[in-house]
């Protein structure tokens, strides 16, 4: 859509997908989820078998590789359409695989562990399946390089969780590092190029994250570490530096807006909605809720819900499992550690919530 208004488009780094990528001028993609060292990337115009082999070798470490190029099509680009650039960063995902530069940072630092590190999940949904939930908690964490470091205190969960926290967390900031060194490069090549004083820039992620919260790392569940994510915006003269904004947007609203900012007309049939408006600083009618939806996958249940500015309800469909509610009240319990699902006090809340969740459910057609 963004070509058929005139833009000029490219893709460069994470791809995870198996079909060659559509609707752009340029593309360097990694097939599957990569490596940090001396990746294999797919250019346009090489054979596509699928998402998961081909491509060349590019030696060196992939976010200053994935950043390299996406500075090297700025810079070499001769056309003057406008254009829309992704650069898709690995990291901070696993592996921690680290820039040799970056392997000693942080060797000698002791972590502030969070309020929730040692949480039992009484009362919530993970309290059943605790012992099992590999790819999410800290204490029995399925990564590769952690094994043995779990293996030394498998009888012991609390040492596990706050031993592994510390670890974890030095692997996940020093591959942090070097993203914000190359989110800086490329800032500092917009601006050095003159390219920024008239260009929207959109730092986002692929989902929320825990970095120990609830003695948890990964992703999946529902909780506020999970579903929220990083959403930073410049663009000058429209945005006002060091503004804020707390309405409730959703990945879904990414598309809609760049169409918007470039003058496209938006499909009806698209679930999101623009965010230009909110970005000029405008007050202009927004959704009340978010709903989100985790199919089935590793050891994490399914799960559905639904989250105001105030409150979240969670339902996990699953047969076979005891708690199938959870309701929290996000102004009184921020860190969601009582669930407020079965407390007659908040039957009213409950029933409000549970008819927002089917009204969404229908609004987006989810009938799973």
């Amino acid at each position: 859509m963004l070509q058929q208004a005139g833009y000029e488009t490219a893709i460069i780094g994470k791809w995870h997908l198996a079909t060659e990528p559509r609707g752009f001028d340029h593309y360097l993609v990694m097939p599957g989820q990569g490596h940090y060292f001396d990746c294999r990337l797919k250019a346009k115009g090489e054979t596509w078998q699928d998402g998961r082999h081909g491509g060349t070798v590019y030696e060196g470490y992939l976010t200053d590789v994935i950043t390299e190029h996406a500075i090297g099509w700025l810079r070499e680009r001769v056309s003057a359409k406008p254009f829309c650039l992704m650069v898709h960063h690995k990291a901070p995902h696993g592996p921690h695989d680290p820039a040799p530069r970056h392997k000693p940072l942080f060797e000698d630092e002791t972590f502030p562990e969070p309020a929730t590190l040692m949480d039992n999940y009484e009362g919530r949904a993970p309290e059943e399946i605790a012992d099992v939930i590999g790819s999410s908690r800290m204490a029995i964490c399925h990564y590769p390089e952690y094994k043995q470091d779990v293996a030394k205190f498998a009888q012991d969960r609390e040492k596990a969780t706050r031993y592994m926290y510390q670890t974890y967390m030095k692997g996940y900031l020093r591959l942090v590092a070097a993203l914000d060194e190359n989110i800086g490069r490329l800032m500092d090549f917009l601006d050095e190029s003159g390219l920024s004083k008239n260009t929207l820039v959109v730092y986002t992620s692929d989902n929320g994250f825990f970095n120990g919260e609830h003695g948890f790392f990964n992703k999946m569940w529902m909780y506020e570490p999970s579903l929220q994510m990083p959403l930073l915006v410049r663009y000058p003269g429209v945005v006002r530096p060091g503004s804020t904004n707390n309405d409730l947007v959703s990945m879904l609203d990414l598309a809609p807006t760049l169409l918007d900012v470039a003058g496209a007309s938006v499909p009806s049939d698209m679930q999101g909605a623009s965010m230009y408006p909110l970005l000029r600083g405008e007050s202009v009618p927004w959704r009340e809720a978010v709903y989100y939806h985790y199919y089935d996958q590793y050891d994490v249940p399914e799960q559905y819900g639904v989250r105001t500015k105030t409150h979240k309800l969670v339902h996990y469909p699953v047969k076979e499992r005891s708690l199938h509610w959870e309701l929290f009240d996000l102004t009184a319990d921020s860190n969601e550690m009582q669930n407020l699902a079965a407390d007659p006090v908040y039957a009213k809340e409950l029933a409000e919530m549970k008819e927002l969740l089917m009204t969404m459910r229908n609004k987006v057609g989810d009938e799973s």
